[in-house]
């Protein structure tokens, strides 16, 4: 008994678990959120997205990237994406993507 205690003694202490993660904030869609989500629904063999000067978000963005796994062109100029949809464009869309247009973004 007294090694079991003593070799208990030795071993480090559990590390605590890691703090939980703050929800993610609700986003309300816009009209133009709300058509570019549309349009992905609809037509999920697209293989090109553009969109210049609109409010589009992260969440519209990222759901066209997922809603359109073949696209190879991506141009959202002058919108309100940040760099969660640069890193979507990277995770679903990888090397297949031939152009990628974040012109005047704040990534």
């Amino acid at each position: 008994a007294a090694a079991a205690a003593a070799a208990a003694a030795e071993e480090p202490a559990a590390a605590p678990p890691p703090p939980a993660r703050a929800p993610a904030p609700q986003v309300k869609l816009g009209k133009v959120d709300k058509k570019l989500i549309a349009w992905a629904a609809k037509n999920p063999d697209a293989i090109a997205v553009s969109r210049h000067n609109v409010q589009i978000t992260d969440t519209a963005a990222c759901h066209a990237i997922a809603g359109c796994p073949a696209l190879v062109k991506l141009e959202l100029e002058r919108t309100l994406v940040t760099d969660i949809t640069a890193e979507a464009v990277a995770m679903r869309l990888g090397s297949q993507i031939t152009n990628l247009n974040f012109g005047y973004v704040e990534i």
